[in-house]
């Protein structure tokens, strides 16, 4: 029986996901280094410039994924449901204790 190191390293839709993972990472990491190497070194870019380059990286994130999550937030605040009055009371099992 193959020892599951060999296994795993035998599998192609694996060995095809770790390429991918690893090629993207590369990837980003080189693009972390190089865009304010580049902007410094080609464009002459000040401290400034490259304050509003950085902050650029996270635009993305702020416009994509605020008003993803914002239908939800809407949909769940304006829902009429009545007031959760039970939530309290304790449960009326065997486990509840008895009433002296």
């Amino acid at each position: 029986m193959p020892s599951p190191r060999r296994r795993i390293w035998a599998n192609h839709d694996f060995l095809k996901l770790w390429a991918g993972e690893t090629v993207s990472l590369f990837g980003s990491e080189v693009t972390l280094l190089a865009l304010p190497l580049a902007a410094v070194l080609t464009l002459g870019a000040t401290p400034a410039q490259l304050g509003v380059l950085n902050a650029a990286k996270f635009a993305p994130f702020l416009l994509l994924s605020l008003p993803a999550g914002a239908p939800g937030m809407y949909r769940q605040t304006s829902a009429k449901k009545p007031p959760q009055t039970k939530s309290h009371r304790p449960p009326r099992s065997g486990l509840a204790p008895e009433k002296t």
